[in-house]
């Protein structure tokens, strides 16, 4: 009763005199008589909570009122309370605890003021860490914020960081009280559910890592022992759309307006290290000790797949969430790579053309690497001619090597001047050279790129050759007649001028000051990835549109039609030849009957993306697919996928999925088969895989997911109501034995069973499988 008479009269401002330090004393030793055991359960809570919220609300009350004793006295004083509040954490009820926390950020502040110089410093710091980040976890909703903003603003300040940076340089074995709190917050508690808590801190100690004061040769110093931690938060990607915290506005950063829901951690520390300054004016060891590890940590996140053909990537997934924002970081730390790093850089980067991965991705390799070119020319440029000058490199190496010398020659925003000066014309010769046998690539956007640059190189190589007085000589004294008649038939040609006319817009969109302002405005696709336009889909459109205006309605019926039978030419969408020909299968045709043909649209690409291929949608009878794709990827018997491979092709389902596309070479499958995967579009997906592939093509694209499995939600087959003919429909078929797993019934729409009349309980999982596709196929037929 007179504890919580003290604590009324100290918050209605009563003057205590000089008594507060007693009173302190007194109050630290204050607690419910232990004799009282025979009261009630619920008076003893309600008297514990009556106390403690008295207790610790007065000495927050007294505490401001020390100034004017001994610094000594009080000194003794704070450290004797401190170990009185830390001890009174686990008996503490929870409606007291929000007087608890003040009373212990009000002495931590004065402890560590009197303990800074001293031994016991780090010692008193740890103990008040451990029991902040306990009290915050005993705590809930707006009081738990505003622990936790209170925690952030005590614990990070720029004075304690530096403090800590400058022990672990004297000492790397030494404790580190503040890092450890720090990586418990964003790690432990916070994790991928908590972002809200990520955000609070973060947006305090970002400014702590840039240092005291104004002097920038010292920022980023604070930073160092958090190295490993920033590699994580700039791949870091929350686990659903929040809305921002609503976040203290006084000495903290400040996050972009246009920062994605699912981007806010990582763009804290991408606004830190876009305000460090220049290498020139940056500490040397922030450069060597926290930047360039932090690149090369990244590079090696982004790197490719191990094997010599490592398998592309799932849009969506947490290894393509991981490449894409580790390739954006680098692309805003680029400023920072120096002539002691660019050569293992420069490696690193041409490594990752040779991986089959999305446009988006390759989008920052490639602007990554016309950056650093213009800033270290004679290592990456030097690196890029001898790239480009072999003569086996895939589809999607040579492609991105393309780009980047269309953006190298063609983009006055990236030119580069050893490819422009005269002093340089020494480089010139070597790159027009390795561009020349690419004009006869059967890849469309291969010869497209190296047509254009063949006509902006060739005059600087060869003098006077738009002299129309001068006329090409085929002579065998003509050193240069092969470049002359090619530059004057790219130059007379009508198609090559119609695409000239468009390449500017090819590579407008890289930039070299590209910034974090430039990253944020970049469209995002539905899983909040940056989604910029690539150069193939422009030069995509540029031949076609350059296709048509030469052609118009001269077109043949297979241009005019082509997005209705587009085929690749050995028929498996995985291939990786192209070709510009018109290569025909040509058979008898009737009255009844289509004729069967393999097409090869003009601007057949096929860059071994999924996103960037044609998809055929008749089979090779003319007749149209239904969208069904059958899932077959459970199943792991030869003869059953034999027999589902034929059938699916009999019904003109979309695909088959399989667990491994090497079936198709055994002889059984061949055998079951009778050639039907020569007709119908096989994709792998193993079983570890499945799950994020049914996601992804659920919400990605678009797909009804149908499992066949006896579940309690489970219809007949035959009472299944398809939503319309248009919607795609996956059939995922389970285990011979064990049916579909758990796991993935949670991505499933709807599950269906075939209802059963006899005694044996179970069909072949290929018999089930044709009985569900020919019942899909009569109600996919019933809404003609």
């Amino acid at each position: 009763m007179l504890v919580g008479t003290i604590y009324a009269a100290l918050s209605s401002g009563a003057d205590p005199g000089d008594s507060q330090f007693s009173m302190i004393q007194m109050l630290a030793k204050t607690g419910l008589n232990g004799k009282a055991t025979a009261a009630p359960k619920l008076w003893k809570q309600s008297a514990r909570s009556i106390l403690q919220t008295s207790k610790w609300g007065a000495i927050s009350c007294l505490l401001p009122l020390l100034e004017g004793f001994d610094d000594n006295d009080q000194e003794q004083l704070i450290n004797r309370v401190l170990e009185k509040g830390l001890q009174s954490v686990d008996g503490t009820p929870s409606d007291a605890l929000g007087p608890l926390f003040d009373c212990i950020i009000q002495l931590a502040k004065k402890a560590m003021k009197y303990n800074v110089t001293k031994g016991c410093y780090v010692k008193t710091l740890h103990t008040v860490t451990e029991t902040l980040l306990k009290l915050l976890q005993e705590s809930s909703g707006s009081q738990s914020d505003q622990m936790l903003n209170e925690i952030s603003r005590l614990l990070f300040q720029p004075q304690l960081l530096k403090e800590e940076y400058n022990r672990l340089k004297d000492d790397p074995t030494c404790q580190t009280p503040l890092r450890d709190t720090f990586r418990k917050l964003i790690f432990d508690m916070a994790g991928p559910q908590r972002p809200q808590m990520i955000q609070t801190v973060l947006c305090h100690i970002s400014v702590g890592w840039l240092g005291v004061g104004d002097d920038k040769k010292e920022w980023g110093l604070n930073a160092i022992p958090y190295r490993d931690d920033l590699v994580e938060l700039l791949v870091y990607k929350e686990a659903s759309q929040t809305k921002k915290q609503d976040l203290p506005t006084l000495g903290v950063s400040q996050l972009p307006l246009q920062t994605p829901g699912l981007s806010i951690a990582r763009v804290f520390v991408l606004c830190f290290l876009e305000r460090l300054p220049d290498v020139s004016k940056l500490d040397p060891e922030v450069l060597t000790k926290l930047i360039h590890p932090l690149i090369f940590a990244l590079l090696n996140k982004a790197k490719p797949g191990s094997g010599s053909s490592p398998a592309q990537v799932m849009r969506g997934t947490a290894m393509y969430c991981t490449k894409i924002r580790a390739w954006q970081a680098l692309v805003l730390l680029s400023r920072f790579v120096t002539n002691e790093i660019a050569d293992n850089v420069c490696e690193a980067c041409l490594k990752s053309f040779n991986e089959t991965t999305h446009n988006q991705i390759r989008y920052f390799i490639e602007l990554y690497f016309i950056i650093l070119s213009n800033a270290h020319p004679a290592t990456f440029a030097e690196a890029f001619l001898r790239d480009i000058a072999q003569p086996n490199l895939s589809n999607q190496h040579i492609s991105s090597l393309m780009i980047i010398a269309g953006n190298l020659v063609l983009n006055a925003k990236c030119k580069l001047d050893c490819f422009d000066k005269e002093a340089d014309k020494k480089l010139l010769r070597p790159l027009l050279a390795s561009l020349l046998p690419w004009l006869g690539s059967t890849q469309g956007f291969t010869r497209a790129i190296a047509q254009l640059l063949c006509f902006e190189l060739v005059p600087q190589v060869v003098p006077n050759i738009d002299d129309q007085s001068i006329a090409p000589s085929l002579a065998a004294e003509e050193n240069d007649w092969f470049l002359k008649v090619t530059y004057n038939f790219l130059k007379d040609n009508r198609e090559m001028t119609r695409l000239r006319s468009k390449k500017q817009a090819y590579f407008e969109q890289y930039d070299l000051d590209f910034s974090l302002e430039n990253l944020l405005q970049i469209p995002v696709d539905d899983a909040d990835e940056a989604d910029p336009r690539h150069v193939v889909d422009a030069v995509k459109e540029a031949l076609r549109a350059t296709y048509e205006e030469a052609h118009g309605e001269d077109a043949p019926l297979w241009k005019q039609i082509e997005e209705l039978t587009v085929t690749t030419l050995d028929g498996d969408d995985d291939s990786d030849n192209d070709s510009d020909d018109e290569n025909e299968n040509k058979t008898h045709t009737n009255s009844t009957a289509i004729v069967q043909r393999k097409i090869i649209p003009l601007d057949s690409l096929n860059l071994a993306l999924e996103d960037l291929k044609e998809k055929r949608f008749t089979n090779a009878a003319g007749t149209t697919k239904q969208r069904l794709c059958v899932c077959a990827s459970l199943v792991d018997k030869v003869p059953n996928l034999g027999g589902l491979a034929r059938t699916s092709e009999i019904f003109a389902a979309e695909s088959l999925v399989v667990p491994d596309k090497r079936v198709k070479i055994d002889s059984t499958f061949k055998s079951l088969s009778v050639g039907a995967s020569d007709w119908i579009n096989m994709e792998e997906v193993k079983e570890e895989n499945l799950l994020s592939w049914l996601l992804y093509k659920k919400h990605q694209q678009g797909y009804w997911i149908v499992g066949l499995e006896q579940t309690s939600s489970s219809v007949p087959l035959h009472k299944i109501r398809m939503p319309s003919k248009e919607t795609p429909i996956v059939l995922l078929l389970g285990k011979e034995k064990e049916g579909i797993p758990v796991d993935l019934l949670q991505a499933v729409d709807q599950c269906i069973e075939i209802p059963q009349f006899g005694m044996i309980r179970s069909l072949n999982v290929h018999v089930s499988g044709a009985i569900c596709i020919w019942e899909f196929t009569k109600k996919w037929k019933s809404f003609d």
